[in-house]
């Protein structure tokens, strides 16, 4: 990688000048120093109607400050004021001026995968200055602004520009991309041991106990093992067996909305005390937008200290199917951005996320593949069948699962490499404020493919 001259960020901390006491809010360390210290700061005076009646009724003179969007600076004229937003808030598109192609960009087959894929994020950028983008028909073009290429399981790309992007080609992109994760399948003799189990349990010869136990029994190590048994499960084959054995514990009304916890937790974090997998029902500590927050994370911790090390795994459960359309693609583009906030705040080689719609699991892996270019990719979609008698389908979805269970333990680490250098700035949540609460009926087209 090139070196690049590092960034600097002016943080704002709010710390009380007496006690020397930190705060999340102004309001907070304000009240802290009336309360403690008995001093009564003045208040910043926001320009509006109200304040304007308010203080020419008082007959106070009031002066007109231009507060800048980025900081906390204020301006006596506009040029001013904009002449400082030019300078020390804008955000600049990265550029391939100064990267070899042989280093730095990603060709593949001869495409010059970076450069197609930078000119289609400058023809976004361009185009959300004149047309407002909504989120279920125009998430490729929002995530495009922040570096993301969204890289799905389908044939066709028709909403992506052909000229920039054949179909071909991303369906290309995205078969090398899942190449670089390794792919096991079971065992036979364990999955034969699994299937055996659970047919049992269907036909109502074992019960619902008996069955966890058999199951479990198959992740320990056998002490005498015999011939046939000689190859214990693997690690990843473990972390599916107790995936499997959390579905058995629901019934058949509960299994559809109540599954995605335990699931998720015995597929990706099971045995590794590291790792701490909860829904998030308070806000995250990396994130400062309390509704902007995913429903689910998984966060890793050191062995030694056991302290924060950082969170390699996002998602978000809707229990219905009958959701809106701009719902399921709001929630697809916040995943994306938790995940690519991820890597570059963690320097993550990959972070896992999911979409979980009733019964239809949706997982994607997210990478910083090269400069400025974050591919998220699906990797596996399936439904978890709510019956019973359902349940010997999941044979079936047992190397599927085994390939996200392994992809998520060997591939969502930090890199030995510093990608700062790579990284590029993430859209303002802002620009999506004005459309947030729009929900588009059911009806209403939407190219990203979650529940079917």
């Amino acid at each position: 990688m090139s070196k690049k001259k590092q960034r600097r960020h002016r943080l704002l901390k709010k710390l009380c000048p007496d006690s020397e006491e930190p705060f999340s809010r102004f309001q907070d360390m304000k009240r802290h120093i009336f309360t403690k210290h008995g001093k009564d700061i003045t208040s910043l005076h926001v320009y509006n109607t109200s304040n304007v009646k308010k203080y020419t009724k008082e007959g106070t003179e009031i002066i007109i400050k231009f507060s800048c969007p980025g900081c906390r600076d204020v301006f006596s004229i506009v040029s001013e004021l904009a002449h400082h937003v030019d300078n020390n808030h804008v955000k600049r598109a990265p550029t391939l001026e100064n990267l070899t192609i042989e280093d730095q960009r990603w060709v593949l087959n001869g495409h010059d995968i970076s450069s197609q894929f930078q000119e289609y994020r400058q023809s976004c950028i361009t185009a959300s200055r004149t047309t407002e983008f909504a989120v279920e028909s125009h998430f490729n073009e929002l995530l495009a602004i922040s570096g993301i290429p969204v890289l799905q399981r389908r044939g066709n790309y028709e909403d992506l520009p052909t000229d920039i992007f054949p179909p071909s080609s991303l369906t290309t992109v995205r078969t090398e991309i899942l190449a670089e994760y390794k792919r096991n399948t079971f065992q036979l003799h364990i999955r034969e041991a699994v299937q055996s189990i659970i047919q049992q349990f269907v036909d109502e010869n074992i019960t619902e106990i008996r069955a966890k136990i058999e199951l479990l029994s198959l992740c320990e190590p056998v002490v005498t093992p015999s011939p046939q048994d000689s190859i214990e499960p693997t690690e990843y084959e473990c972390a599916v067996i107790m995936a499997i054995v959390a579905l058995l514990s629901h019934s058949e009304a509960h299994l559809t909305s109540s599954y995605a916890h335990l699931f998720m937790h015995d597929l990706l974090s099971a045995k590794k005390p590291s790792k701490v997998a909860h829904c998030s029902n308070i806000v995250p500590e990396e994130f400062d937008d309390a509704v902007n927050r995913p429903d689910y994370k998984i966060d890793v911790y050191a062995y030694s200290g056991y302290r924060f090390s950082y969170t390699n795994a996002y998602g978000d459960v809707k229990k219905s199917r009958n959701v809106s359309v701009t719902l399921l693609a709001k929630d697809f583009y916040r995943l994306c951005i938790f995940s690519k906030e991820a890597i570059d705040r963690y320097n993550l080689i990959n972070v896992l996320s999911f979409q979980v719609t009733a019964n239809s699991v949706t997982f994607f892996a997210m990478q910083l593949k090269s400069p400025f270019l974050y591919t998220v990719t699906e990797l596996v979609r399936f439904c978890i069948l709510a019956k019973k008698c359902d349940l010997l389908d999941l044979m079936g979805k047992m190397d599927n699962l085994l390939f996200v269970a392994s992809l998520y333990r060997d591939h969502c680490v930090v890199s030995e490499n510093n990608l700062t250098p790579w990284r590029c700035d993430t859209l303002s949540s802002a620009y999506l404020d004005v459309i947030k609460n729009k929900l588009a009926p059911r009806k209403r087209t939407c190219n990203l493919t979650l529940d079917s």
